[in-house]
């Protein structure tokens, strides 16, 4: 859950390819944050074939930076980049990191059939999420007419691997940004903490075994602190909506119905269906963990209630369930946080039932509230979902449970435990032979959790992240970096 200078995501980092469109972002995410690709036609980095192709055509070379901050890449080398169709579009993608154009519409740059699967609000959610981890240089490019492959670099020495492919009309038919993270291999949990105190923000940090249904600390700081969770507060959705399955409430295969009175913003997929379009329980689900959809999110909560998942974070072990209550959907949030009137002040100030009477007050239509808007930290508020590094890792070990059990595994297993392994967040340790992973980030915060299944056993990682200043929490590259160095001295 969250914003880079645009859209906001409660999102993922990294997913895999596949013809659709996806939002870290993830987390960031990040998933995570949205540092994801969208291809119609797979693209096919350049290899030595394309190499003599394109030394077989004279072209003019320009050289691209961008320069959207005073911090110049650390010895970076920009490299040319060519005047060929594919390559004028990779300079377009990479001006579009340092500031939106705003002159030519995003349509003039991509297929039909690229926009039929991914929208220019995702397309510009995309930019504005990886801007923030920006200034980047083009360190190295290589292609023919009509694919290439470009690294760009950015200040901290991570950045992008950039994969293009145009059609004969010279438009992107496809396009990959793949996250490349600039942090080193980390020797013990002693220099992992050195790195995340490079942040210059409030971290929490769980690292445990999963022994008896329960999260036993391999490495912990903070882990009992509440923490702003963004969109991993989806995992307690994900399991009211498996109990409700599970109960014969709901069916995986029953349809919902996107209108106006659920339609969030991004990141995901939904918000942008027509009014009247059907999904099924179990798309939404999968959709709502695996590319953080906010309006699938917000079609369940409805199908199930407001008190079952507010019943669910009891029963998923969180500490404190009342710091949740009411539970909020990602409408109320984003109207509640960011809408006008501003109701921040009076939600901190009311109780309970005050905050209930305050969501019944909340908008029944279209959300009148811009992405544009979402700038400012909300969680200093109270206005977020809360938990610790130890709430989410019992959240994980929950919904496995639930899908290993005997009297469950045969209606809900198979689906939950697809649905959190759907998108990684991150590239995984080889050794690890199954991975559910859920982040969020919002203004100020960030989360990443994942539960690994690897010869080492099943083991939990949960790395929480806030700051009152939303830059503290922007290099969603880098954080994400952390999350995979951490997850490598998990499993060994």
């Amino acid at each position: 859950m969250g914003k880079h200078g645009g859209e906001p995501v409660f999102g993922n980092v990294q997913r895999r390819p596949r013809v659709t469109q996806r939002a870290l972002t993830a987390a960031l995410a990040v998933s995570l944050t949205a540092l994801v690709g969208c291809s119609v036609t797979s693209p096919s980095p350049s290899g030595s074939g394309a190499s003599s192709a394109a030394s077989a055509t004279t072209t003019t070379t320009t050289t691209v930076t961008t320069t959207s901050s005073t911090t110049s890449p650390a010895a970076a080398t920009p490299v040319a980049v060519p005047d060929t169709p594919v390559g004028r579009q990779v300079r377009w993608v990479v001006a579009q990191l340092e500031a939106p154009d705003e002159k030519t519409p995003v349509s003039d740059h991509f297929t039909p059939g690229f926009l039929k699967e991914v929208n220019e609000v995702a397309l510009l959610s995309l930019f504005m999420q990886v801007r923030g981890s920006g200034p980047y240089v083009v360190t190295a490019y290589r292609g023919d007419q009509t694919r290439a492959t470009a690294t760009l670099t950015s200040a901290s020495g991570g950045g992008l691997t950039v994969l293009a492919g145009v059609d004969p009309s010279g438009k992107l038919d496809s396009l990959f940004l793949r996250p490349r993270t600039s942090v080193p291999p980390l020797a013990d949990w002693a220099a992992f903490d050195r790195a995340t105190a490079e942040l210059g923000a409030d971290v929490a940090v769980l690292a445990a075994d999963v022994v008896d249904g329960r999260c036993v600390p391999r490495h912990a700081v903070q882990a009992a602190q509440s923490m702003p969770m963004g969109s991993a507060f989806k995992l307690y959705v994900l399991g009211a909506v498996a109990e409700a399955v599970r109960a014969r409430r709901l069916r995986w295969d029953q349809q919902l119905t996107v209108t106006d009175a659920v339609r969030s913003l991004p990141s995901g997929e939904l918000q942008n269906a027509a009014n009247g379009t059907k999904v099924t329980v179990e798309k939404a689900a999968t959709g709502m963990i695996s590319v953080s959809d906010n309006t699938a999110t917000d079609l369940l909560m409805a199908a199930v209630g407001r008190p079952a998942v507010e019943s669910a974070m009891t029963a998923m072990g969180h500490h404190d369930p009342a710091q949740n209550r009411p539970f909020l959907t990602t409408r109320e949030f984003f109207e509640l946080a960011w809408g006008t009137p501003n109701r921040r002040a009076a939600w901190v100030k009311a109780t309970p039932e005050g905050r209930r009477t305050l969501l019944g007050g909340l908008s029944r239509g279209r959300l009148p509230v811009p992405a544009a808007a979402v700038t400012t930290p909300a969680w200093p508020d109270r206005l977020e979902w809360f938990g610790s590094p130890n709430d989410l890792c019992a959240a994980h070990v929950a919904l496995q449970r639930l899908a290993a059990d005997p009297a469950t595994r045969a209606t809900v297993g198979a689906q939950v435990r697809a649905a959190l392994s759907d998108n990684p967040g991150v590239t995984l340790p080889e050794t690890v032979t199954y991975a559910a992973f859920k982040g969020g980030n919002s203004p100020g915060a960030m989360s990443l959790s994942w539960y690994v299944e690897s010869p080492a056993g099943p083991r939990v990682l949960v790395l929480m992240i806030r700051a009152r200043d939303p830059g503290r929490t922007s290099d969603a590259t880098r954080i994400a970096g952390l999350g995979e160095r951490a997850l490598e001295l998990l499993v060994r």
